[in-house]
């Protein structure tokens, strides 16, 4: 057995690779080490940016508004995204309270959430 990723895979890291490149500002280094030195607009403009690709929620099932992306998949964005500490994950809305709703919230709420967090425009914690 040959443990590589797929063509497909590294045609995604390399999609993503170049979309971080053109994306942050020449010299990026990363957000700062703490909360106020972060730029919380780019953080924004990056978070809708990936979520009108699809990215921000690849993992999530389609009905609420993901790709069903493998594991692999969702493994070589966070990967690519934190090698170069990019900013625009919601781990809150995107990995806490996006999952515990579509286990545990109602209809009501699963409609009311979801959509802006799969959208990149809202933000739960910051």
């Amino acid at each position: 057995m040959e443990f590589k990723f797929s063509p497909e895979d590294q045609a995604f890291r390399q999609e993503l690779h170049d979309f971080i490149r053109q994306e942050l500002p020449p010299g990026w280094e990363g957000g700062g080490r703490w909360p106020e030195e972060q730029d919380w607009d780019l953080t924004r403009q990056m978070r809708r940016k990936m979520a009108s690709k699809g990215w921000l929620t690849m993992h999530w099932p389609e009905q609420y508004g993901g790709q069903n992306a493998s594991p692999v998949r969702s493994a070589i964005f966070n990967e690519e995204m934190a090698y170069k500490r990019a900013p625009g994950r919601d781990i809150f809305g995107v990995r806490m309270l996006g999952p515990t709703l579509m286990i545990h919230g109602s209809e009501e709420q699963r409609q009311a959430y979801l959509t802006p967090v799969a959208g990149g425009e809202v933000q739960w914690c910051r």
